[in-house]
């Protein structure tokens, strides 16, 4: 193994591994080097084995100690140094890890630097059971509050028309044009008011400045302060006549030392001595001087800096405004609610009564509040706006005629406030899973074959914006940079839980098992005796209801053929049909939030909330209005055939498949497919 190690660190760092695995090159002198260093004669597929074999051991030593401290090293069994209950817990979350507690990985740095960075740990992912992990969002919602403290006798009632007001008839007739008065007052308020405190900053500096002289000052004897001093010496020739030398007299004479043996020396011949020789570069190291001419430079640097920056400020603050349409934002948003009922729902994703009920659960239960630059009703519709069109922050600073900086906070709070809604709204309407979901009980095609099922269990891929060097392990099966998201959904197309954040090339499976795995998640495990439903990419185990592998199971697979036939595809044909209410749900919210196909380049942490919080507003949506439109067409069955007389007869048995399914899920499989074809 460490032959092959050290061939495979060998390739590696002559750049023939340019993902997560070896290209045909690579492939090529690994055989060959490996062959000749064992002299063995193996292949492809026997390396590929151990190449895999490691990768998953270093996965799991990493999991096992990645992000623990106070862990100690057992340099005779090569291992970690823990507490039986410590170990207790990490097998609990994973029994494979058992061979690591008598034995150390071996060559962890050559295996670092085999997988490091290139393959997936979904140390990014979050799930909104965990808890909020962002920013605080009583105090990232504060934005504004101290300009609002020092704007004083501020009207906040045009920013924020109150909610009833809105909702009766979302009266724009008048509030627009007071909006759009109030906001130029208000700008100008706020212009005035900084203008204000740069003068008052400049007006400290010349008073610190005047402090300083006069400190400096303080205690000169008669004829020794710096003006007196300065008179002598402008009157001597030589000085005069040598620009450097004067120059340099006016730097040694702000030293109080120096200007009292400047006129102590009396004599004009031994004074132009003493400046000459204070001048000469070697006495500048001179160290009281030093230390205090750059005392005093270091001060006067700082006024010129201070003064400088108020200068640039004040020029910024008083550059040419850039947004300045009379169509502001308000105005646009307003215009929008007042409009015809399907303006609302194109522009913000969403219809009217929404939009609105939204807003004041967000305000009321959720802390969003307002700040000094907008009104809430236009931050929301800003943020509503930007993930249900994909537009990027310059074409909504054209839109609302704000800032990119504006643009950005309240995107950035609005996304934070809609997250922390996730972690309510994002979990199971029924957390002990006692009642039968009505989709199954009104349906004949599933009742009661189906009674005991809780939910639908599948991944979906989201694109993702990441730096070159940390690409590899985000690039899926298509070959683009993709974050895999694990969802569970009931058949209301409510999520009930969702994992953002995994790289793209991490299996579903895997996934789904650390899902299982972390108590921290808080994953919604079935009770006994119910049960999700996986397609064939999840182990089918106690509690997650599988297929008939090697069978017709996609629903197009159907209907280009013909009806389904036995027992197997009679089972197949109702568990796709039924399975396929998460993907009608993916539809949904990939369809009415476009952010979701052409992700921005945001910061990964923001890619991921901005996941979260579509599926937390596609929650709210489905649980408030019922007749939305963009479920509407997702609500029914599509595709599913009916069973013919003749496969209503079949009943002969199957044999068994001899898969790794657990019998538990078998039988219920079995038992589910005998009543369908019984009927």
């Amino acid at each position: 193994m460490d032959a092959f190690i050290k061939v495979c660190v060998t390739e590696t760092l002559a750049g023939n591994r340019p993902n997560s695995d070896f290209n045909k090159l690579g492939w090529k002198n690994v055989i060959k080097a490996f062959n000749n260093l064992t002299g063995r004669n193996y292949q492809y597929r026997q390396l590929k084995n151990k190449w895999s074999s490691l990768k998953k051991d270093w996965q799991l030593w990493n999991t096992l100690i990645g992000k623990e401290t106070g862990l100690g090293w057992d340099p005779m069994r090569q291992t970690i140094n823990a507490s039986n209950e410590w170990w207790d817990k990490k097998l609990k979350e994973n029994p494979e890890a058992i061979k690591f507690k008598t034995k150390g990985l071996k060559n962890v740095e050559q295996l670092d630097i085999l997988f490091k960075d290139i393959i997936a740990t979904g140390e990014g992912a979050w799930a909104p059971s965990q808890g909020f992990v962002g920013q605080e969002v009583d105090d990232s919602s504060k934005v504004g509050e101290h300009e609002d403290n020092i704007i004083e006798d501020q009207d906040d009632s045009s920013c924020n028309p109150p909610l009833d007001t809105i909702f009766n008839g979302f009266e724009a007739t008048t509030q627009p044009s007071m909006a759009k008065k109030n906001e130029g007052r208000r700008k100008r308020k706020r212009n005035e008011t900084k203008s204000e405190l740069v003068a008052i900053q400049l007006e400290r500096i010349c008073s610190a400045v005047e402090n300083r002289s006069s400190i400096s000052s303080k205690g000169d004897k008669s004829g020794c302060s710096i003006a007196e001093v300065m008179k002598i010496i402008r009157g001597m020739p030589e000085v005069k006549n040598d620009f450097e030398l004067y120059m340099k007299a006016i730097d040694i004479m702000v030293v109080k030392e120096n200007r009292d043996m400047f006129v102590a020396l009396e004599d004009p011949i031994d004074q132009i001595a003493w400046l000459k020789h204070k001048h000469m570069p070697s006495n500048n190291n001179d160290q009281n001087f030093d230390d205090e001419s750059d005392d005093e430079h270091g001060f006067y640097q700082l006024v010129l800096a201070g003064c400088a920056a108020a200068a640039t400020f004040t020029s910024f603050k008083e550059k040419k405004p850039c947004r300045t349409s009379s169509h502001t934002g308000y105005k646009f948003v307003m215009d929008v609610l007042n409009g015809h009922e399907i303006r609302c729902f194109e522009q913000f994703r969403m219809e009217k009564h929404m939009f609105m009920n939204l807003l004041e659960t967000l305000t009321k239960r959720y802390g969003l509040k307002e700040g000094f630059d907008m009104p809430l009703i236009e931050v929301l519709a800003m943020f509503l706006t930007t993930i249900g069109h994909g537009l990027s922050n310059r074409m909504i600073q054209e839109r609302f005629q704000h800032s990119g900086e504006s643009v950005s906070r309240w995107f950035e709070i609005v996304l934070d406030v809609v997250c922390l809604m996730a972690i309510d709204i994002i979990k199971p309407s029924d957390p002990q899973f006692k009642e039968v979901p009505d989709k199954i009980r009104n349906d004949d095609r599933y009742w009661p074959y189906f009674k005991n099922c809780i939910g639908v269990i599948n991944g979906t891929h989201i694109p993702v914006v990441v730096p070159r060097d940390r690409k590899i392990p985000y690039i899926g099966r298509k070959g683009v940079t993709t974050q895999n998201v694990m969802a569970v959904c009931d058949f209301n197309m409510c999520f009930t839980f969702a994992w953002a954040g995994w790289e793209g090339a991490a299996h579903d499976a895997r996934v789904f098992l650390e899902a299982l795995r972390r108590p921290e998640l808080g994953f919604p495990h079935p009770p006994r005796g119910k049960y999700y439903l996986v397609d064939a990419g999840y182990p089918q185990m106690s509690g997650y209801l599988g297929t008939y592998k090697g069978e017709r199971y996609h629903l197009p697979d159907f209907r280009r053929g013909s009806s389904p036939k036995g027992k197997k595809e009679i089972f197949n044909h109702r568990h796709s049909s039924l399975r396929c209410t998460i993907e009608r749900t993916f539809a949904v919210l990939k369809n009415r939030w476009r952010m979701l196909r052409e992700m921005h380049s945001f910061p990964l942490e923001k890619q991921v909330k901005i996941v979260i919080a579509s599926m937390a507003l596609h929650n709210f949506i489905r649980i408030n209005a019922r007749m939305d439109m963009e479920f509407k067409p997702y609500d029914d069955d599509q595709g599913l055939l009916p069973l013919n007389e003749e496969e209503s007869r079949v009943d002969s048995l199957v044999e068994e498949d001899g898969s790794h399914h657990t019998r538990e899920m078998e039988e219920q499989r079995d038992r589910i497919a005998n009543l369908l074809i019984s009927h």
